[in-house]
């Protein structure tokens, strides 16, 4: 029996934040959707449609999902790469514009990210970018016995995303 502390059991982290998520849409979906009919009083607009719009807003997403994900799968998600400045330590994201699987162009986001984050974040995260976290992983366990996650949140997440897999080994080096 699974405890009320840990309802997820052994199930990764991330499926607790996805389940967050999922709670936080609802619920703020289920906040707003009463209240849509009297905001649309005020324009003229009949309680039955401010309904169907709810209704057919949601049979659309139900009936795209699988669609969208044989999409994803097909074709692949959009690769993204973090960098920092070297003459300015800007960090951006540099996302490719795609046409016929080629690039036509790149679109940079400046951005800043958090100073540091508690391992498990940290974690899921490298695990989600570029497969980080199992190069790492992999670097550190060539010359040391074990891997210390709990280091990964002593360090700074814009080098865990940008340095080089080797640099980033040294930390965890003896």
């Amino acid at each position: 029996m699974r405890s009320l502390r840990k309802p997820f059991g052994s199930l990764p982290p991330e499926v607790a934040v996805l389940t967050a998520v999922a709670f936080s849409v609802a619920l703020g979906f289920g906040i707003v959707a009463p209240a849509i009919p009297l905001f649309a009083k005020d324009f003229g607009v009949s309680n039955f449609a401010a309904g169907a719009v709810i209704s057919v807003f949601a049979l659309v997403r139900f009936a795209s999902a699988p669609v969208a994900g044989r999409f994803v799968n097909r074709f692949g998600e959009r690769l993204v790469l973090a960098a920092r400045g070297r003459s300015d330590g800007r960090t951006v994201l540099i996302v490719p514009e795609v046409k016929d699987k080629q690039a036509t162009g790149l679109t940079l986001i400046h951005v800043r990210f958090r100073d540091q984050l508690a391992p498990g974040p940290m974690r899921s995260v490298l695990q989600g970018y570029r497969s980080r976290f199992a190069a790492l992983k992999d670097a550190v366990t060539e010359t040391e016995p074990t891997f210390r996650e709990d280091l990964l949140g002593e360090l700074p997440v814009v080098d865990l995303l940008t340095e080089p897999i080797n640099d980033l080994a040294d930390h965890w080096r003896t």
